[in-house]
């Protein structure tokens, strides 16, 4: 399985959609179609695991899990690498300058520099992120309470990724 790309065929239909809307930006990553959300290539990669007819399970490079059921619709994170503050250093995140979605951005650069349009790109919350990919958020809002220093710790350690994810994004000119 291949962590996800943008191919040409999703940038025109972002580009047709940002016309449609009225969007000056199309968004460069999975999913998002407009200049902010979730799926941009400074995020985690994902690869699925399973799927079936009413769900799919995805794993992301953190090793936390994804389910998503579409009828009743709901998703739910699972299997965080985080359980507790000692996990934190043994916590192993990918190299913020190679991420694999960060592979397409050749080619994509290539596709998108005979068009005029303005391509916006994602990164991962700084604090979304640390309850969609590291640590369970029930338990991470208890742990802002109680435990001010190992919310400090996680947030300064996904910070550290993002700025280094936006950085190689920067490096990358017109996308």
């Amino acid at each position: 399985m291949e962590f996800w790309g943008v191919r040409k065929e999703g940038l025109d239909r972002k580009i047709n959609y940002a016309k449609a809307t009225g969007n000056f930006t199309a968004g460069v990553g999975k999913g998002a179609c407009i200049p902010f959300g979730h799926g941009g290539p400074g995020e985690f990669g994902q690869k699925l695991l399973e799927a079936g007819e009413n769900h799919k399970i995805s794993i992301y490079e953190t090793g936390v899990k994804k389910e998503v059921v579409y009828k009743p619709h709901f998703y739910r994170h699972f299997d965080f690498p985080i359980q507790e503050p000692k996990d934190l250093k043994s916590l192993v995140l990918p190299d913020p300058k190679i991420p694999p979605a960060m592979r397409e951005l050749p080619r994509k650069r290539l596709i998108t520099n005979s068009m005029t349009w303005w391509y916006s790109a994602m990164s991962t919350g700084f604090f979304s992120g640390i309850h969609y990919y590291l640590y369970p958020f029930e338990r991470l809002l208890e742990s802002l309470f109680l435990e001010p220093d190992f919310v400090h710790a996680m947030l300064a350690r996904l910070g550290d990724f993002n700025l280094k994810a936006a950085e190689n994004l920067l490096k990358c000119g017109s996308i």
